[in-house]
C-alpha cells in the first residue's frame, strides 16, 4: 500500500506519527489485511486518547475496535467500540454514527441477551440510509437475523435475510448474495425444511466467485451434507463431506464427524458410526483443551482491558487536572481583572463625585456672587439716582414744615414744575422696583400727572401737601383720585389701600426672584462697564426712556375741576 511505502518516518512530530497510525490501521482494516498486533494502533490511540478533536478520537476508537476484533481480542473491541459510540454522540458526523453503532451491535451480536446487540443494530441501519451506505445497512440486517436465529425466532431471522436479499440485487452488492443464502438456508435447515435449506445452499454456492471469494466455500459444502442427511440422501454425503474438509479446525472436523455420524447410521454401517463417534469424541477432548486454552486467553485479554481502562482513567484524570488547572488560571485572571475593573470604577467614581461636588460648589459660588453683584449694582442705581432726586424729595418733604398762610402766599411757587415730576416719578419706580411702570402697561390710560399722584400716595404724603404740589384745592384733589380709582384704574376699594397692597405684593416678588437659584450662573452676571443694566420687572433701562411733557395743572378755580390734558405714551419713569 501507499502508507506502508513511507520509508523513512523518524523526522514525524507525534501528531504525524498518530495521524500516519490511525490511517495505516484504517486502510489495512478496509482492505481485510489482518495486522501483526495492536502496536501500531496505540500509537494513535495513546496520542488522541486526551486530544481535543473528539470526532479523530471516536474514529481513532471505531478502527481499533475493528484491529482487535481481527486479533480475537473481544473484550477490547467492545471496550472501544462503546467509548466510540458514546463520543459520537457529541459530534455531527452522521457516518461516524453508522460505524460506531454496528460496531458496537456487531461484537455484542453473541451475547445474551441479544436486545443490546440488536439495539445498536437498528441505529446503524438508521445512520446508514441517512447517508445512502448500503452495505451498512446488509451488514446490520446480516446480524440482526443471526441473532433472531440464536433466539430460535426463525420466522423473524428469515425477514430480516429476505430484506438484505433485496438490497443485493444490483451489480455493486452482488458479492452479499452467498452469504444472505447460505444464512437463509441455516435458518431453513434449523426449521427442519431441508428441501428449501438445499435450494438456498446450491444458490449460494452458485453464485461464488471463486477467483474472489468473501465466503468460505468449503464450510458451504460440510454444511450441504448435513442437509442432504437431513433429506435422507446418503450417496451424495460422502462426497460433500469430503469436498468441505478445507482445513483441520476443530468446527470443519466436528462438522464432518457428525454429518458422517448421521450417514453411516443412515447405511446401517454401525461399524463406522462407531468410528466416527469415536473420532467425535477426541475431538470433543481436544476442544475442551482447546477451550480452556482459551479461557486462559480470556483471561490475558480481561487484564489487557482492565490495563487499557487504568490506563484511560490515568490519561482521563491527567487530562481532569490540567483543565482544573487551566480553569482555575482563568478564574484567578478573570477575578483579577475584576478587581482591577472594579477599583478602577471606583476610582473613577470618586473622581467624578469630586468633581460633580467640586462644580455644584462653583456653580453655588458663582450664583451667590451674581446675586450679591445684583444687588450692589440694583443698590448702586439706585443710591446715585437718590442722591440726584434729593431736591426734589425734599421739596416735597417741605411742604410738611410750612403753616398754611404762606402756603397760600407761596402755592404757586409750591408747584412741581415737569421735570421735577418726572424725575420724582423716576425715584418712587426705582424703590418700588419698576412698580409704576408695571402699573402704566396695565392700565395705558394712565399720565404721568396720574403716575405723579400714585407717587405721593405711595410716599403717604398728605392731601394737604398734595393738593400745594400739584397746584389743586383739595376738592379738587378728591375728585381726580375718585376719577383715578373708577375710570382710568377700574377699582372698588380704597385707593391709597390698593397702591399700598399691590405695590408691596410686586416688590416681593421681585426680591423673590432675587432669591431664586438661576440656572445659568453667568445670566445674574453685572453688565460690563459702559452698558446700562436693565431694572427687574423691565426690558428697557431707565435712562434710556424718554421723558414725558407733563403740564401743570391750572390754578385751581372755585366752579371748576380742571383736568389738564395727560400724554397718552409712555412716560419717562417706566
Amino acid at each position: 500500500m501507499l502508507l506502508e511505502s513511507i520509508g523513512n518516518r523518524s523526522g514525524f512530530n507525534k501528531h504525524e506519527k498518530a495521524e500516519y497510525a490511525f490511517l495505516l490501521s484504517q486502510a489495512r482494516s478496509r482492505n481485510h489485511v489482518v495486522p501483526e498486533g495492536d502496536s501500531i494502533i496505540k500509537i494513535a490511540i495513546d496520542y488522541y486518547a486526551g486530544h481535543e478533536d473528539i470526532n479523530r478520537r471516536a474514529w481513532t476508537y471505531v478502527v481499533a475496535s475493528d484491529v482487535y476484533d481481527v486479533l480475537g481480542n473481544d473484550s477490547l473491541s467492545i471496550f472501544y467500540a462503546r467509548d466510540s459510540e458514546k463520543l459520537s454522540q457529541n459530534v455531527n458526523d452522521t457516518r461516524l454514527k453508522c460505524y460506531a453503532n454496528y460496531f458496537l451491535g456487531y461484537m455484542l451480536r453473541c451475547q445474551q441477551p441479544y436486545k443490546e446487540s440488536n439495539h445498536y443494530l437498528n441505529e446503524a441501519i438508521r445512520y446508514a440510509k441517512e447517508i445512502g451506505d448500503t452495505s451498512h445497512i446488509i451488514y446490520p440486517l446480516n446480524n440482526l437475523g443471526v441473532n433472531a436465529m440464536y433466539e430460535h425466532k426463525y420466522d423473524e431471522a428469515l425477514g430480516y435475510f429476505y430484506q438484505a436479499l433485496s438490497y443485493c440485487h444490483t451489480p455493486k452488492w452482488d458479492n452479499y448474495l452467498p452469504v444472505i443464502y447460505a444464512r437463509l438456508a441455516a435458518t431453513y435447515e434449523s426449521k427442519k425444511d431441508y428441501a428449501r435449506a438445499l435450494e438456498c445452499i446450491n444458490e449460494s454456492i452458485d453464485l461464488i466467485d471463486f477467483n474472489d471469494a468473501i465466503f468460505d466455500t468449503n464450510s458451504l459444502y460440510q454444511f450441504k451434507s448435513n442437509i442432504l442427511a437431513g433429506l435422507g440422501m446418503w450417496d451424495s454425503i460422502p462426497y460433500y463431506a469430503e469436498k468441505g474438509l478445507s482445513d483441520s479446525s476443530f468446527v470443519t472436523r466436528g462438522m464432518y464427524n457428525l454429518t458422517m455420524i448421521k450417514w453411516a447410521e443412515g447405511k446401517k454401517d454401525y461399524k463406522n458410526a462407531l468410528d466416527y463417534s469415536k473420532h467425535y469424541a477426541e475431538m470433543l477432548d481436544s476442544m475442551h483443551e482447546e477451550n480452556s486454552r482459551n479461557n486462559v486467553m480470556e483471561m490475558q485479554k480481561k487484564y489487557d482491558l482492565t490495563q487499557a481502562t487504568i490506563e484511560r482513567d490515568r490519561l482521563y484524570m491527567k487530562n481532569q487536572r490540567m483543565g482544573l488547572i487551566v480553569l482555575g488560571l482563568i478564574v484567578i485572571c478573570l477575578g483579577a481583572m475584576i478587581v482591577l475593573l472594579l477599583y478602577r470604577r471606583r476610582i473613577k467614581e470618586a473622581q467624578r463625585q469630586r468633581e460633580e461636588v467640586k462644580a455644584e460648589l462653583t456653580r453655588y459660588t458663582m450664583k451667590m456672587m451674581n446675586q450679591r453683584n445684583r444687588r450692589l449694582l440694583a443698590d448702586e442705581r439706585r443710591r446715585h439716582r437718590l442722591l440726584a432726586l434729593n431736591d426734589v424729595i425734599a421739596k416735597v418733604m417741605s411742604t410738611s414744615r410750612r403753616d398754611d398762610s404762606e402756603q397760600l402766599k407761596k402755592h404757586n411757587d409750591m408747584a412741581l414744575t415737569n421735570d421735577e415730576t418726572a424725575k420724582l416719578i423716576e425715584a418712587v419706580d426705582v424703590c418700588y422696583e419698576g412698580y409704576l411702570t408695571r402699573l402704566h402697561n396695565e392700565h395705558p390710560l394712565l399720565g404721568p400727572n396720574d403716575l405723579a399722584l400714585c407717587c405721593m400716595i405711595l410716599l403717604k404724603v398728605p392731601n394737604r401737601d398734595i393738593a400745594i404740589l400739584f397746584g389743586l384745592s383739595t376738592d379738587t384733589l378728591k375728585k381726580r383720585k375718585l376719577r383715578l380709582r373708577t375710570e382710568k384704574l377700574g377699582i372698588n376699594e380704597v385707593l391709597e389701600e390698593w397702591l399700598e397692597r399691590e405695590s408691596r405684593v410686586y416688590v416681593d416678588a421681585i426680591d423673590a426672584e432675587y432669591a431664586k437659584p438661576e440656572d445659568n450662573p453667568a445670566d445674574g452676571e453685572a453688565a460690563p462697564e459702559g452698558e446700562t443694566a436693565t431694572v427687574p420687572g423691565t426690558d428697557t433701562a431707565p435712562e434710556s426712556r424718554p421723558d414725558a411733557e407733563i403740564t401743570p395743572d391750572p390754578a385751581p378755580d372755585a366752579t371748576t375741576d380742571p383736568d389738564p390734558q395727560e400724554s397718552p405714551t409712555p412716560h419717562s419713569a417706566a
